[in-house]
C-alpha cells in the first residue's frame, strides 16, 4: 500500500490542478464573450463586416533570452567594439559571449542566430548598420 504522505501530496496536486482547469474554463468562457462582443460592435459600425475572417495574432511566449530591446543593444554593442567588421557568426558568437548565453545546445544556438539574424535586418532597414561583401560582414553605420 502508498505511503499516506504520497497520497496526501497527489490529492492536494489533483486539487490544484482541478481548480486551475476551472480558473482556465471561466476565462477562455469570458474571452469568448468579449470576442464576440467585439464581433457584433464591428456589425454594427459596418454589416459587411466578416469578423470570422479576420485571422488572429498569436503571441509566443518568447524565449525568455532577451529582454525587450536587449538583443539589438548587445548587437550593436559587439559592432562598436569590433575593430573591423563581423559576420553574422562572429557576432552571434560575440553577443553569446557578452550576454552570458551557453549555446552549446543547438536549439539555443539556432535561437540566437535567428534573433540576431532579425534585429540585424531591423537595424539595416532602420539604416544603423551597414552590410558588405560575401560572407555578410556587418558593422554600426558613422
Amino acid at each position: 500500500m502508498a505511503e499516506p504522505h504520497v497520497i496526501s501530496a497527489l490529492r492536494a496536486k489533483r486539487a490544484e490542478l482541478s481548480g486551475d482547469l476551472i480558473a482556465a474554463q471561466k476565462r477562455l468562457e469570458k474571452i469568448r464573450d468579449d470576442l464576440d462582443a467585439i464581433d457584433r460592435t464591428l456589425r454594427v459600425f459596418d454589416p459587411r463586416q466578416h469578423p470570422e475572417k479576420i485571422r488572429p495574432v498569436v503571441k509566443r511566449k518568447g524565449d525568455r533570452m532577451f529582454g525587450y530591446g536587449e538583443c539589438t543593444r548587445a548587437i550593436l554593442n559587439a559592432l562598436r567594439d569590433a575593430p573591423e567588421p563581423m559576420t553574422t557568426g562572429d557576432l552571434v558568437e560575440r553577443v553569446a559571449l557578452d550576454c552570458r548565453i551557453a549555446t552549446e545546445t543547438p536549439d539555443v544556438a539556432a535561437t540566437l542566430l535567428a534573433r540576431a539574424r532579425a534585429a540585424l535586418a531591423k537595424l539595416d532597414k532602420r539604416g544603423v548598420v551597414s552590410r558588405e561583401g560575401k560572407p555578410v560582414r556587418w558593422a554600426v553605420k558613422p
